[in-house]
């Protein structure tokens, strides 16, 4: 049975639950591979760790593996820019195309307030799942 976590400024990750979630994201980021540093300060974020608006972590577990991970940034802003930001969202290879990438974000939109973003790449074909998801694509974002 898949159990769940979801962490927060209020239920905080170990360091070696972070650690376990970084090297998640490492392995299972195809296409968006990022840096550990990076994976870190967004968990950081989420976790309210530091100055930052807070968000949270959602850790889909099996046998006590990780299979799933999303985490969100909430941004502070309202109105003129999204409240929340997908920063990852990943599952793992064996457990694809089995609605739990669908799951994590369904459970992300119920415990958010305010509107998501997320950023793909164009060519990405993540996009039809985001769009299967409530996702529209109105904005391009253009960067230096």
């Amino acid at each position: 049975m898949v159990k769940v976590k979801i962490f927060s400024e209020v239920k905080k990750y170990t360091p070696e639950e972070q650690g376990s979630i970084v090297r998640f994201l490492l392995d299972n980021l195809d296409g968006y591979e990022d840096e550990a540093d990076n994976i870190v300060k967004a968990l950081d974020f989420a976790a309210s760790e530091g100055i930052s608006f807070g968000g949270f972590t959602i850790v889909a577990s099996l046998e006590d593996k990780i299979i799933g991970v999303l985490v969100l940034n909430r941004t502070g802003m309202k109105s003129y820019m999204p409240e929340n930001k997908l920063v990852y969202i990943a599952v793992h290879r064996e457990h694809r195309r089995l609605g739990l990438g669908k799951y994590l974000l369904i459970r992300a939109q119920n415990i958010t307030d305010g509107v998501m973003s997320v950023n793909i790449k164009k060519s990405d074909s993540t996009r039809v799942f985001f769009k299967k998801v409530g996702f529209s694509s109105e904005v391009i974002e253009l960067r230096t």
